[in-house]
Parts: C-alpha cells; sequence; structure tokens
C-alpha cells in the first residue's frame, strides 16, 4: 500500500467521523428545540390557566359585591319604569341608603329600605364602594326637622345655596378640625342656636340653621306619636 493510499484513506475515515459527528450534533440540537417547544407551551399553558382563574375570581367578586348607594338630593323621586312619564312609585329622603340592582342609561334600579323596588336618575344617587357604606353608616348625623331648609356654603342665608332640605333628611356632622367629638358650629346671636356645619352625602361641606337640626341619635330615642297620644 502506497502512501497516497493510506493518506487517501485517512482522509476520507476523517471525512465519515466529521460528518457523523455533524448529525449527532444536528440530532441533538432538534432534540433539544423539542424539549424547549414542550416547556414553553406547558408555560404558556401554566400562564393561560392562571390569568383565567384570576379572571373568573374577580368576576365572582364582583358580581357578589352588592351596589350601595345614597340619596344625595332632598327628595329622590322613584318610577315604576326608567322614565319620566311613567308612574311615581314612592321617594327617598337626603341620607337613605339603597341597593342598586339593575340599571339602564342613566336610570338606576334601586331597593329601598321599606322595600320598594323603583327607578330614579344617577343624578339622585351617590354610589359607595362597601368600605364607605359602612363609614358613612357609623358616622354621627342629623336629621332636618323643619318642613323646609337648607344648607349653604358659609353660616348666612345670602351666601350659595348648596342643597335644598326636607323633614327627615339625614346629614353627617361635621367636626372642628382637629377636635373629632366637637361638632363644627357657630353662635348666634342672644337666644338664637347659630348655625351647623353639615357634610352632604356626596362630601360636600355646607352649613345649615341650627334651629332646623337635631342630633339623630337624641332624636330617634324621643316617644314616637301614637293614637293613644294624639287623644
Amino acid at each position: 500500500i502506497s502512501v497516497n493510499e493510506l493518506l487517501s484513506g485517512e482522509k476520507i475515515s476523517m471525512e465519515n467521523n466529521n460528518q457523523k459527528n455533524e448529525q449527532l450534533l444536528l440530532d441533538m440540537a432538534k432534540e433539544l428545540e423539542k424539549k424547549n417547544k414542550t416547556i414553553w407551551s406547558s408555560m404558556w399553558a401554566i400562564m393561560i390557566i392562571s390569568i383565567t382563574a384570576l379572571a373568573i375570581m374577580s368576576i365572582t367578586a364582583f358580581a357578589q359585591e352588592k351596589r350601595m348607594a345614597v340619596v344625595q338630593t332632598s327628595t329622590c323621586y322613584m318610577r315604576l319604569q326608567p322614565d319620566y312619564e311613567s308612574a311615581l312609585e314612592t321617594q327617598s329622603l337626603m341620607g337613605t341608603i339603597v341597593e342598586i340592582v339593575g340599571e339602564e342609561g342613566y336610570w338606576r334600579q334601586v331597593v329601598t329600605p321599606e322595600p320598594y323596588t323603583a327607578w330614579c336618575t344617577n343624578l339622585g344617587l351617590v354610589e359607595m364602594t362597601p368600605e364607605q357604606i359602612n363609614e358613612y353608616k357609623a358616622a354621627p348625623k342629623y336629621i332636618c326637622t323643619s318642613h323646609h331648609s337648607g344648607v349653604y356654603s358659609s353660616p348666612s342665608v345670602k351666601s350659595e345655596r348648596l342643597s335644598d332640605l326636607s323633614m327627615g333628611n339625614l346629614l353627617r356632622v361635621a367636626f372642628t378640625e382637629g377636635k373629632k367629638t366637637t361638632p363644627s358650629v357657630t353662635k348666634g346671636a342672644k337666644g338664637e342656636k347659630g348655625w351647623a356645619e353639615v357634610i352632604l352625602p356626596d362630601g360636600r361641606k355646607g352649613w345649615t340653621p341650627a334651629c332646623d337640626l337635631e342630633r339623630f341619635e337624641t332624636w330617634a330615642q324621643k316617644p314616637k306619636p301614637s293614637e293613644a297620644g294624639i287623644i
């Protein structure tokens, strides 16, 4: 065997080995690619399942959470249908808490404490979160004991009128800044009560003649008129 033949045989052998190595590397790369695809597919599946589960939980929680609101006008007219020409079903006074059970445009279907189910516009309501409703319930309140009164921007009937008031309206008590137990009031002339600062359902503050208000807890403890008492 000549040297050239030996060299030629060695070259062929090296080429065969190189081809085998290249094929082995290609096979390994394909296998790795398959594994990566499997891993990414599994990760995407887990992510999709997690996101779907969170969405379902959020929707369920939202569906279970009641929509609550507080009447913000002195008298809120409740109608049988979401239409101004619909029959008047009942009315609710400022400060009343209602549950929103439906809506159509700017109309809201509510359930009152009595309970009545009727429609009113969203302008007559202040929608609140459950936390805000709890804070509202716990807040000390005034009740309007005058047939007609009003809430003014400052303690003067000459100032801007923020809202009218009717008998039975509820307003939160505004306290003196830095004193959580001292109601914010102004002294009137001799023999007069002056003015009391109040908080409307939408959070605005104003002033009402103190003679038109009474602390709700005091008023609630008073004996109620009865037929026997009238006779």
